[in-house]
């Protein structure tokens, strides 16, 4: 059973890392090259998607560093959530993928290593996680704002990762905003949030039970890939996205997502 279940928001305290580094691969297709910056539609200065959900599981990540997963985790709750029919990972669904993408063996705890994220999203595409597939993916420039905005707004969120500095421990459990002070603490590991909104101000991500904003030089400092992702999930049972995309329409502008190899 998940916290959510019991409809009980988890305790603000921050739990584990787990995305390991940055795997370039040049295969990797560029949202650039199918919604080019300025191109239409321009994204809106506010958006958030995260208000249709109350309340966010830890998804194991407050004990297992399986942040990856659970990010995944969160993106099919609320791509299913706006399609009617939210979907809500177990513990063991989420384990189990955690297991087969990286070899983790609960057992064994020195196997709790984390992952890439791009290993994520090829099993995502190729296998399955959740027991659903996604169509494909796109790296988003992380120096575009508008980029980031856009890709936000059309695939409601993006799956993110970032060096994580300590101080950002800290800001999390005392519910303040993460951002750049002079003193960071050093890099703590590798972390993966799935961001659901922004602001002219702050980015809005889920990680560890809750929603954490993060200022916009917080992201421009420290997080290294972020993706956008292209679900069956995303498109209601008329075939439409809830910002009016539909699925012919998208898929024709972004169609070498799925055709990666």
């Amino acid at each position: 059973m998940t916290d959510l279940m019991f409809g009980q928001r988890p305790p603000r305290k921050a739990g584990m890392l787990g995305k390991k580094p940055r795997r370039h691969d040049p295969r990797t297709i560029l949202l650039a090259d199918y919604v080019p910056a300025g191109a239409p539609p321009i994204p809106p200065a506010v958006k958030h998607w995260e208000g249709k959900i109350a309340f966010w599981p830890m998804m194991k990540n407050d004990t297992v560093g399986d942040c990856v997963i659970a990010a995944a985790g969160h993106e099919v709750m609320l791509w299913t959530a706006y399609d009617g029919d939210e979907f809500i990972a177990s513990d063991g669904q989420i384990i189990a993928d955690y297991s087969a993408i990286t070899g983790y063996n609960p057992a064994d705890p020195s196997t709790d290593q984390g992952t890439v994220m791009l290993d994520a999203l090829n099993y995502r595409r190729n296998v399955g996680m959740l027991g659903r597939k996604i169509l494909g993916y796109a790296a988003v420039n992380l120096s575009n704002q508008e980029q980031v905005c856009q890709a936000i707004y059309l695939f409601i969120g993006v799956d993110a990762g970032f060096d994580f500095p300590a101080v950002a421990m800290d800001q999390f459990n005392a519910g303040q905003p993460w951002d750049v002070v002079a003193n960071d603490g050093g890099i703590q590991g590798g972390h993966c949030v799935y961001i659901v909104g922004y602001d002219s101000q702050y980015l809005y991500c889920i990680t560890w039970g809750h929603v954490q904003k993060m200022t916009w030089a917080f992201f421009m400092k420290y997080f290294t890939e972020v993706y956008a992702v292209l679900s069956p999930d995303i498109f209601n049972n008329k075939g439409v996205t809830p910002v009016g995309f539909g699925v012919q329409e998208l898929l024709a502008d972004l169609g070498l997502m799925g055709k990666r190899k």
